[in-house]
């Protein structure tokens, strides 16, 4: 609604000013958890057991992409988790909801959008508020390459405990010939490394699809529930 873009200095900075609200509550809420009901087994195998949350942990380099900032009192959750424990070893996953986001008629987790109608068994499911936010979405193929997306995930992965399943997309459409150079490819996974990402996931080329009609893969059963 606000028409940022991934990677872009006003993007990084409201992504990691809602991401550190998320990792914040979710450690309170635990830390209350484990106040009341005692803390989860083995929680002293955890780094929150020394105190160190996530963004302790972070790859310094992502303090580049946006300046640093802890809004919240961190030191005394610090001091309450270390005391008390905490009641889940782990809290925060982000990765893509590709079947369950068409249920909810959501968009897909924090990846751009790839279509704005999907048609999955004949039942045709839009892209949220389709009708007047087309033009404040960033599509997947309105993009070269990945890179604003890989900075923007890096930014969430310094708040978050669990690794992201990360997607990169390349459109061929905008390059000569539609050759996607390796070199750009290595490249944008070293990126990814440089700055905090802890694993990659698919890697996908696409074209522009006005309405993309999905059908069941037959030989998964996941895909047939």
């Amino acid at each position: 609604k606000r028409g940022l873009r991934y990677g872009e200095k006003e993007t990084l900075e409201v992504v990691d000013e809602y991401m550190e609200a998320f990792s914040y509550y979710c450690i309170r809420a635990s830390v209350d958890l484990a106040m009341e009901f005692g803390p989860c087994e083995g929680w002293k195998d955890t780094k929150y057991s020394l105190g160190v949350f996530p963004h302790d942990a972070r790859k310094k380099n992502v303090d580049t992409l946006v300046e640093h900032k802890e809004r919240f009192d961190w030191s005394q959750l610090r001091e309450d988790v270390k005391k008390y424990g905490i009641r889940n070893a782990t809290l925060h996953a982000a990765m893509p909801s590709e079947t369950s986001s068409k249920v909810a008629n959501s968009t897909n987790g924090v990846e751009p959008v790839r279509s704005m109608v999907v048609t999955k068994r004949g039942i045709k499911i839009v892209a949220p508020d389709a009708h007047r936010l087309e033009n404040k979405y960033d599509k997947v193929w309105d993009q070269k390459g990945p890179k604003g997306y890989i900075k923007t995930l890096a930014v969430i992965q310094k708040w978050f405990d669990q690794a992201l399943s990360a997607n990169t997309t390349y459109n061929a459409d905008q390059y000569p010939d539609s050759k996607i150079p390796s070199k750009e490819v290595f490249e944008d996974i070293l990126t990814a490394y440089k700055y905090g990402l802890k694993t990659l996931y698919y890697n996908n080329n696409v074209k522009r699809v006005d309405n993309e009609e999905e059908t069941p893969d037959e030989s998964c059963d996941s895909c047939k529930i």
